[in-house]
């Protein structure tokens, strides 16, 4: 049953990785017209003010004053006494050699981010387009010396933007496996927006050990972003590489049969479901080359053959609560 899985050649995974970056008119063909939708979602770039208020902590309040919503959001500001230790510890990081040498890579880099405001546009204003309702959240950038890749709020984007940059700096996240590291690029960081942005539209909260409803919550979850940005490939949406997807794509008879063989869709043991939903390098249980978090895919085809069967739309897609009932009724089956 593993033959396929354990058989498959390795590809280097920064050639994949790199083929994930682009699009084909296939992926395109089912977008819709958003250009009457008006967005007003500029990036503001914090990565480098920051660094003009590093003197003492007396310059850091002047940029708290100037920037309330980050500092009371983001840097949690609570206009107390205890506001000096918050600028000391910023002034003393914005001054170290580290933080000014990631600052310098990500401005060699990065450049002016058009590439990122440009794809930030078009999912906010997809977004808009299904929940009109939909206010742009102010969206900032910054060096976080790797303590933050992407925070949402309602009201709040902060992109760290030194967690994208991969084999462009010296140093790298000390506390993040590489096989995680590797997805961390450019074209990942709209993408982990729109995820997480899809939580506020979401109605499941499922129960880490249940199965299936972390299977369809997921499958929402990556529904929505395909949905948000329809451009983007598979693989980006879901954090694989080119190869890992495509392999995938080979075997997905493979994958449903040990499922169902294992009967896994219904079980409720917390240790299991980890292994089929959480963060891992490959699904070993299946075959070496099978990706983590394998479940989450699975429940993606799930949600998407319902969805498409009967043509729903995306805020009906969300509010799907009952995980069974979308697994029964789908009849996926590779």
């Amino acid at each position: 049953m593993n033959k396929l899985f354990k058989n498959l050649m390795f590809v280097a995974l920064i050639g994949a990785a790199a083929s994930c970056g682009s699009h084909t008119d296939d992926e395109c063909a089912n977008d819709i017209d958003v250009s009457d939708v008006k967005v007003n979602a500029p990036i503001v770039r914090l990565d480098n003010e920051m660094f003009e208020y590093k003197k003492d902590a007396a310059s850091f309040t002047k940029f708290m004053d100037k920037y309330p919503l980050f500092s009371e959001v983001f840097l949690q500001r609570k206009h107390t006494s205890e506001d000096e230790i918050l600028c000391q510890h910023m002034v003393k990081l914005l001054n170290s050699p580290y933080l000014d040498t990631l600052h310098t890579e990500t401005e060699n880099y990065f450049g002016n981010l058009a590439d990122v405001q440009s794809d930030l546009n078009k999912a906010f204003a997809h977004i808009k387009y299904y929940y009109p309702n939909f206010q742009e959240p102010k969206v900032y950038s910054m060096v976080s010396g790797f303590s933050t890749d992407v925070f949402v709020s309602d009201s709040m984007v902060v992109i760290g933007l030194d967690h994208f940059l991969r084999e462009h700096t010296r140093y790298k996240p000390q506390m993040l496996p590489d096989y995680i590291q590797r997805r961390m690029v450019r074209s990942s960081i709209v993408p982990m927006i729109a995820m997480t942005t899809s939580n506020k539209y979401s109605a499941q909260s499922p129960d880490p050990a249940d199965m299936l409803a972390n299977m369809i919550s997921w499958g929402q979850t990556y529904y929505f972003m395909k949905k948000v940005m329809p451009c983007t490939p598979d693989s980006v949406i879901i954090g694989y590489t080119g190869q890992e997807m495509k392999e995938v794509e080979e075997n997905k008879a493979v994958i449903w049969k040990h499922f169902v063989n294992q009967k896994l869709f219904f079980t409720n043991d917390h240790f299991v479901t980890t292994k089929y939903i959480g963060e891992r390098p490959h699904t070993f249980e299946i075959g070496e080359k099978c990706p983590g978090r394998i479940g989450r895919w699975l429940g993606w085809q799930i949600v998407k053959k319902y969805a498409e069967d009967r043509k729903l739309s995306l805020p009906e897609v969300m509010k799907l609560n009952n995980a069974k009932q979308v697994f029964e009724e789908a009849k996926y089956k590779p």
